[in-house]
């Protein structure tokens, strides 16, 4: 039970990272605090900094005023509901976390030394974390702060603000402005994010729902990344009821293979867009080459100003190998 105030926002997030370094990873403090009651912006804080922790729950005692987000003011009422959406969005990258926290006991959430531990000086941070590896997120956690500094880690490493496409460079701390809509978000050069974009009632809703993919460059114009999906119900996944797939671009190529073939999962959801981030230059041409060898171009679309490119509507199916090749 935790109490609502500011103190214990903040002490929830390295109460849940070391939670998460000895394995319990499922867990997370009751947003808004359990006991008396939270002003309207302490509220819509602890809600982004909640959505990208393992356990999300809005939680109070019996004896506290009614909090649910639509007996608020439209401002606030907006910001929560963007938070609890983004977190709906990034369910497909939080399922994958778990399969990988079931299969090898990596932690969800995780300071940043432990991916980068040669950096002395992120031992000590723990108002900032890492989402797996990949995303870096800085909840506000103070009353009335308009910025906040961010420490983006590791040298040869690109981050990419994901509300502006910004790009940044490792080892360095960056002024950002944080308005009350403002949930500093960070995805590391390198990786592949998957993610839901469709707006639903509820996550059982989503689960036919098209995928979409974004591609974060590193220094090497390449990215990586994984995604698994079962049924999100039974325990047919033990039989090998489930897909893991690895998806690469390297060299102007993306690819989809199956990292584990003797597996099969039928499912109707599919991939509606692919967003590049870090791209400078545009392609001629883009083709996909599905699983059967049937090719066709897709059509994409460039900003300059932003340095990234939307693929339209790829409609492959999530479960299938297939490559994507952008011809100069």
């Amino acid at each position: 039970d935790n109490i609502a105030n500011w103190d214990h926002l903040k002490a929830s997030l390295p109460m849940v990272l070391t939670l998460n370094l000895v394995g319990l990873p499922f867990s997370g403090a009751d947003v808004g605090g359990f006991f008396n009651n939270p002003d309207p912006e302490l509220l819509v804080r602890w809600y982004q900094a909640a959505a990208f922790m393992p356990f999300f729950r809005a939680h109070a005692h019996l004896d506290t005023k009614r909090r649910e987000p639509w007996l608020y003011e439209d401002h606030h009422k907006k910001n929560i509901r963007n938070a609890i959406r983004m977190r709906y969005t990034m369910l497909p990258y939080w399922y994958t976390l778990f399969y990988h926290a079931s299969d090898t006991g990596a932690p969800l959430v995780r300071p940043l030394w432990v991916e980068y531990p040669e950096e002395k000086n992120t031992f000590a941070m723990e108002d900032e974390f890492l989402l797996g590896k990949d995303l870096l997120v800085k909840p506000v956690t103070t009353q009335g702060q308009n910025s906040i500094d961010v420490y983006l880690p590791g040298k040869d490493e690109y981050w990419y603000d994901l509300k502006e496409y910004k790009i940044y460079r490792g080892q360095n701390t960056i002024y950002v402005p944080t308005s009350m809509e403002t949930i500093p978000l960070f995805q590391r050069g390198g990786s592949i994010i998957p993610t839901k974009q469709r707006v639903r009632r509820c996550s059982a809703l989503m689960h036919k729902d098209p995928y979409t993919l974004t591609l974060a460059l590193n220094s090497k114009a390449e990215a990586e990344g994984n995604i698994y999906v079962d049924d999100g119900h039974t325990f047919d996944y033990k039989n090998g009821a489930y897909v893991y797939m690895k998806f690469t671009f390297r060299g102007g190529r993306l690819i989809a293979k199956k990292e584990k073939p003797a597996t099969h999962f039928k499912t109707d959801a599919w991939i509606e867009r692919i967003v590049i981030l870090g791209i400078s230059n545009s392609p001629k041409v883009i083709i996909l080459t599905t699983e059967g060898g049937e090719t066709r171009h897709l059509q994409f679309k460039h900003d300059s100003s932003t340095n990234s490119m939307t693929i339209k509507k790829p409609a492959v199916n999530i479960a299938q190998e297939w490559t994507i090749s952008m011809h100069a």
